[in-house]
């Protein structure tokens, strides 16, 4: 809509996910430990202030308006706090469903955080959180997830229990197009570093003794 009225827009993939795992001397799949050993931390000091930067360096601005949804509102709050000299570098902010202070969330994400550090992950072999892009089936997701379709409630279940019953504000017609790029894609830390945030009343910086 925005770029439709002839605004810039400017959408940035966060780091680690299926669109971004480029990086100019590692190999995601080769040194997984040095590439993914991030959290949103770094991506609300390092890489949003960057995309930024880059925005206005293009297009020949001073500010912009940010528009965060979930997690990019925790690295907007990040980026506020660790590098203040970018306040004057937004006009205005819209943060959608902010993720700030995680002690109080209900469903079934509260109990699993007590478990995020049972095991460690690194020992595994695991530092990514993703879906190969080439094992991503539309086609299924479409099938069966359909609104209308009769399966289309078992496709729900995931987002229920995430986020709690409320099939009233569930945009069914969108949901198969977002369960075909679920997992988006991120590092372990940044799992475990949510799981740190819904375990402790305040807002920390990852500590890393879960992995």
């Amino acid at each position: 809509m925005l770029a439709d009225a002839g605004y810039d827009v400017w959408l940035m993939n966060a780091r680690g996910n299926l669109y971004s795992r480029n990086h100019t001397t590692l190999d995601p799949d080769v040194d997984k430990e040095e590439f993914w050993g991030f959290t949103y931390d770094e991506i609300g000091t390092y890489d949003d202030p960057a995309a930024i930067d880059y925005a206005l360096s293009v297009t020949g601005q001073d500010q912009i308006y940010y528009v965060g949804f979930s997690m990019g509102t925790t690295v907007f709050f990040i980026m506020m706090s660790e590098r203040p000299e970018y306040v004057d570098k937004i006009k205005a902010a819209s943060l959608l469903a902010p993720v700030v202070y995680l002690n109080n969330i209900k469903g079934i994400l509260k109990p699993l955080a007590n478990f995020s550090g049972e095991k460690k992950l690194s020992d595994l072999g695991r530092y990514e959180v993703a879906a190969d892009p080439e094992d991503t089936n539309n086609d299924q997701t479409n099938k069966y997830c359909s609104e209308g379709n009769i399966t289309a409630p078992i496709c729900y279940i995931p987002l229920y229990l995430v986020c709690g019953f409320d099939p009233l504000e569930l945009n069914k017609e969108l949901y198969p197009v977002i369960m075909a790029h679920e997992p988006g894609g991120s590092s372990f830390h940044t799992v475990n570093h949510y799981a740190q945030q819904i375990l402790s009343v305040n807002h920390n910086i990852f500590y890393n003794i879960l992995i």
